[in-house]
């Protein structure tokens, strides 16, 4: 598992740059963002993105478009697009190194780093060639990726969601209303997370913008449920057992909103 170092910035850090204020910025060189001398093939190709491409064709591998990404003083990256999601190439500034991260929207299908760009430019051409997670680890050994990950890639991303959820020792507390729901194939069936000890429900794992259904316990004798900006749906039962057969009723309202 890679551990965020403050010698780069973290990919949060990155995330939190809006479009705006990366349109805002003014184009950087290399050199004015990371340590001299770190990145000489950088320079004389131009940036990362040129880089990039310079490797690839040495090699004679077809990595698809790289498009480079400026944002303020501490972030260039570029990024690579497949049919299974956009690979994003951070540099380090006080260290020579490539962070990758691989993922889908939101979701992460894979991470590492390296300090080579030929190593950067093989875990794109395997990515495009449609190599399965574990492959991916034995021949990039720098790369890693979580049973989050296995289980969207096994076709079973909401039972091994159910199955992370019970295992949290941090949820026991909800442990009666986790298996309360999970008794309910309606509910089942749903892709369900936990946030800010709330349950909540979607219908499309892949897509956590959607349509979400939350189970909240508010006091003893006191749970909240209802559809989320849908103002109609909150209601306040005072039983696990009544929130669950509420959430059911629920269920068919959230898929046809997750249809629209």
């Amino acid at each position: 598992m890679i551990v965020e170092s403050p010698l780069w910035p973290s990919w949060r850090d990155a995330r939190r740059m809006s479009e705006r204020e990366v349109a805002a910025e003014p184009v950087r060189s290399v050199e004015a963002v990371v340590r001299p001398g770190l990145y000489p093939d950088l320079l004389r190709a131009g940036g990362l993105a040129p880089a990039l491409r310079e490797v690839a064709h040495a090699l004679n591998i077809a990595i698809g478009a790289v498009v480079e990404q400026q944002g303020d003083r501490w972030h260039i990256t570029a990024k690579i697009e497949s049919g299974r999601g956009t690979m994003s190439i951070l540099i380090g500034a006080e260290m020579r190194l490539f962070s990758i991260n691989i993922s889908h929207g939101t979701f992460s299908w894979a991470h590492g780093s390296s300090d080579s760009l030929e190593d950067v430019v093989r875990v794109a051409e395997a990515w495009r060639a449609d190599v399965t997670l574990q492959e991916l680890i034995r021949r990039f050994p720098f790369m890693d990726y979580n049973e989050v990950a296995a289980s969207y890639e096994n076709g079973t991303p909401i039972e091994g969601q159910w199955e992370r959820l019970f295992a949290d020792p941090d949820l026991i507390g909800m442990r009666k209303l986790l298996r309360s729901a999970h008794e309910r194939r309606e509910l089942a069936l749903l892709f369900p997370y936990v946030s800010h000890m709330t349950l909540r429900f979607i219908v499309d794992p892949y897509v956590r913008s959607g349509a979400t259904m939350s189970i909240t316990p508010i006091s003893a004798g006191s749970i909240r449920v209802e559809i989320l900006g849908m103002s109609d749906t909150r209601r306040e039962v005072p039983s696990v057992d009544d929130a669950v057969e509420l959430a059911v009723a629920y269920s068919s309202v959230l898929a046809q909103s997750g249809d629209e």
